[in-house]
């Protein structure tokens, strides 16, 4: 899941309060800084809440040269990029131990690499220098860091990366402006649905996990079953009881979640609350060793070939199986083809779901192939023309 929101330079602070300092307060890791600010900044570590300020400024945090001076008199000053792994992904990361949660949290890095490369180059665009001018200019990436958040606000599991993103970015000619996003907001979902991908190849590939069907875009992991999710989801149900409330007024995901969001308690670490969560796990029929057996040692329904882990679940049904392995070769046929072996895209999620919706019929992979192809090699990917094909 991606959610993409603008704030103004005072909310900086906020990713700064929960980072563990030297006395021990705050409960997560300090910043790191996204690829694209290596490369075009130089800049490398941990982040400081100055360097960060200095971008946002206009203002190269490694060599303080004056990067765009109009950046300082922009009222929105940055924009927060949030990737969210699915709930029963926060719960096995979080829950099993250390070594389970450092293949989950690479997974996650690295898929959420993926999508901003691709929202870099085909959803950010970088304002001509001539003022008032509309014509953009393609982004050379995007800027800013990343900062990773493992607790919601109710203390359940919650494996998320917050990326702060300038209103700022380099075109592909060299000149510094403001950057233009509305790509990026029509495509949120789209650019969501690449980190979902990816996330789902890559823990299938290191952990052989398998996946329920979709739901919103999203899948869960097989064996944590939606009794457990609800438990480890305080907060998603706060919000849906204050949407369903008689009296509520304002009938909007949004305003619920910012009316009643609590503040997080800043003194609990996952360390210390994982034996509260293996005790609601116990509780719920769940213990340890059970959690690590039903996501990591379920044989049955296990895909041969990890590509399939992008389809979802396997029917049971041996005919439509059968199907679902022969989508799965014509989709490393294409791969290899286009060179793609090695990423999910141009074959995106609107391509699989159709191609899952007509599984029976694999002669037809090709023609939805080749729209996907079309769609994606397109300099603006807008979500609605993904939308018109699902009906295809």
């Amino acid at each position: 899941m991606l959610r993409v929101e603008s704030f103004s330079r005072a909310h900086l602070f906020y990713y700064f309060v929960s980072i563990a300092n030297g006395n021990g307060i705050g409960i997560d890791e300090p910043g790191s800084w996204l690829e694209a600010s290596k490369r075009v900044l130089g800049v490398d570590g941990e982040v400081s809440h100055s360097q960060l300020a200095d971008l946002v400024e206009g203002i190269n945090p490694d060599t303080f040269s004056c990067l765009d001076q109009r950046a300082a008199k922009r009222k929105i000053g940055h924009f927060d990029l949030v990737f969210a792994a699915p709930k029963s992904v926060s719960i096995l990361a979080l829950c099993a131990g250390d070594e389970i949660y450092s293949k989950v949290l690479d997974a996650h890095e690295s898929s959420v690499e993926k999508a901003l490369n691709w929202a870099g180059r085909h959803a950010v665009s970088v304002a001509g220098p001539i003022p008032g001018d509309e014509h953009n200019v393609s982004s050379t990436g995007i800027l800013g860091a990343q900062f990773i958040h493992r607790t919601s606000r109710k203390n359940d599991p919650h494996l998320h990366s917050h990326i702060v993103m300038p209103n700022l970015a380099q075109g592909v000619d060299g000149h510094w402006g403001s950057a233009r996003t509305r790509q990026l907001f029509l495509n949120s979902r789209y650019v969501g649905e690449i980190y979902q991908c990816h996330l789902r190849e890559k823990m299938t590939k290191d952990l052989g996990v398998n996946w329920t069907r979709f739901r919103n875009g999203v899948a869960d992991l097989q064996g944590i079953g939606p009794e457990v999710i609800r438990n480890f989801s305080k907060r998603s149900q706060e919000i849906t009881r204050l949407l369903n409330h008689p009296l509520s007024a304002q009938n909007d995901l949004k305003f619920a979640a910012l009316n009643s969001r609590p503040e997080k308690d800043l003194t609990k670490t996952v360390e210390s609350l994982r034996p509260m969560w293996q005790d609601q796990l116990a509780k719920l029929g769940v213990p340890h060793e059970t959690l690590l057996k039903n996501t990591l040692e379920k044989e049955q329904n296990r895909p041969a070939n990890h590509l399939l882990a992008l389809l979802g679940e396997i029917p049971s049904d041996k005919e439509q199986a059968k199907n679902w392995h022969n989508l799965a070769k014509a989709i490393d046929e294409y791969r290899e083809k286009w060179g793609l072996q090695n990423s999910v895209l141009p074959l995106g999620p609107s391509c699989l779901e159709l191609a899952k919706e007509t599984s029976n019929s694999v002669s037809r992979l090709s023609d939805l192939m080749k729209i996907e192809h079309d769609i994606s090699a397109r300099q603006w990917l807008r979500i609605n023309e993904i939308e018109h094909f699902r009906g295809f």
